[in-house]
């Protein structure tokens, strides 16, 4: 467990102190800087270092210092709130924040060479997602498990611990990465599932702790590099991709979302004995992959599934006449019930207007519209058990006809193209299409 520093004037010292004992504390240490206090029924400490198996313990500050090589360095004046209020206070700035991690880790850089070998390798990750959504008061909690949140929903977008973006035409998909890490971790308190998780949907708790475990075996190591045999280098090593090592955290768990099946049984075997994070997986997953499961909008036997250029999702449901419609989230945009067609839906396409295109086992063909997934007109006739369904740049709707071996187009506006339904060139029993690079239909 992480020490908790509380930083007092030294008149309110010895208030400070009592009002810890009464809190069922006692004072376990004293050094020229602080005095440490432990609960009374506190056990043995169980790991080295700040481990989540040990005891919380409590420094009581009458000043920010440190003794640095050529003087002794003060920035209490610089911490200390304003206008303090009764309580606890925040830092007055984020500077000030950072000004104290700074000098810390310049006493440690100058005296503690072992806090410099686990801090070396370790590096940490929080989606905060738009700017719009952060302020000075924004509390943010940065641990494994919001690094597996974050890498396994940013992936795709990531080359490194600090290369995360996109191209100018994927801007949508960038911000729906970031949202969906808030489905999987809370970045308030560091913890599973996050609060965009919908309602109804599924989070494997376990794997994410479990993923959170094997990063965790870098936190109480004394070396950190591939082919060392510590517990980190050993996670370092289990993680090599193409022969290059990583070399902290972040830069394995990119490697473990992208390689989900390598070396499981190895970094499986990297948690530590009293693991931080549980309830975990009692034994080696298939993979590492993180999937949630969605219910509701109704959802019932999915079938088919298509995206738009937003990231929702359209789902046909062969246990019913419904078509589903999420948001990038898993929220359903249709109420509990999803949109009902006149038969069971089959294939289902998105065209470059977000309108969805759904065929179904009544020998029509549906349009549902962008803006709320309601019905478009009436539904297009003169199929013979469409199934597959697909479109071209052009907007031409193209769908296989399996009980009469044809093709048949339609145009945006739903009127046939000269000669559909095609049929010959090998068309026996068909059930899928799609167009390929020359626009030209497979």
């Amino acid at each position: 467990m992480a020490d908790v520093d509380l930083l007092v004037r030294p008149a309110d010292a010895q208030r400070a102190a009592e009002l810890l004992t009464s809190l069922g504390f006692r004072q376990s240490a004293e050094t020229w800087k602080e005095r440490i206090f432990t609960p009374v029924d506190a056990s043995a400490t169980a790991e080295l270092g700040e481990h989540a198996a040990n005891s919380l313990k409590i420094e009581l500050h009458e000043r920010i210092c440190e003794k640095l090589p050529l003087r002794l360095t003060d920035a209490s004046e610089f911490i200390f709130p304003t206008q303090p209020q009764p309580g606890l206070n925040a830092y007055p700035s984020t500077a000030s924040l950072m000004l104290h991690l700074l000098l810390h880790a310049a006493g440690a850089m100058a005296f503690q060479a072992l806090r410099i070998l686990q801090l070396h390798d370790i590096a940490l990750l929080a989606a905060l997602g738009p700017c719009s959504g952060v302020s000075a008061s924004t509390y943010v909690t940065v641990n494994e498990l919001t690094t597996v949140a974050s890498v396994w929903a940013l992936a795709p977008f990531m080359t490194g611990a600090t290369n995360i973006g996109s191209t100018a035409t994927n801007q949508v998909g960038l911000g729906d990465a970031f949202a969906a890490v808030t489905s999987v971790a809370s970045i308030l308190t560091g913890t599973a599932p996050g609060p965009a998780l919908p309602a109804g949907a599924t989070l494997p708790i376990a794997n994410i702790d479990t993923l959170a475990n094997i990063l965790s075996s870098c936190v109480n190591t004394t070396g950190g590099a591939a082919g060392d045999s510590s517990p980190c280098g050993n996670l370092f090593s289990a993680t090599t991709v193409n022969s290059v090592a990583p070399t902290n955290t972040v830069a394995a768990a990119l490697n473990m979302t992208q390689h989900p099946a390598a070396n499981i049984s190895a970094l499986y075997a990297l948690q530590p004995a009293s693991p931080p994070f549980v309830p975990s997986l009692s034994s080696a997953p298939k993979d590492l992959t993180i999937a949630i499961n969605y219910t509701g909008g109704g959802l019932n036997a999915p079938t088919a599934i298509a995206a738009d250029q937003q990231g929702n999702v359209w789902v046909t449901n062969s246990g019913s006449d419904a078509v589903s419609w999420l948001d990038h989230l898993g929220n359903s945009k249709l109420g509990t019930t999803g949109t009902l067609l006149g038969g069971v839906p089959q294939g289902i396409a998105v065209d470059l207007s977000g309108n969805a295109w759904v065929t179904a086992s009544n020998n029509e063909m549906y349009e549902l519209n962008s803006s709320n997934g309601n019905l478009t007109g009436s539904p297009l006739t003169g199929f013979n058990e469409p199934t597959g369904i697909a479109i071209d740049p052009a907007g031409e709707i193209w769908v296989v006809n399996s009980g009469a071996n044809t093709v048949s187009a339609v145009n945006s506006s739903g009127v046939p193209l000269a000669g559909s339904p095609f049929s010959g060139s090998g068309i026996s029993a068909p059930a899928a299409i799609a167009i390929n690079g020359n626009a030209n239909s497979n």
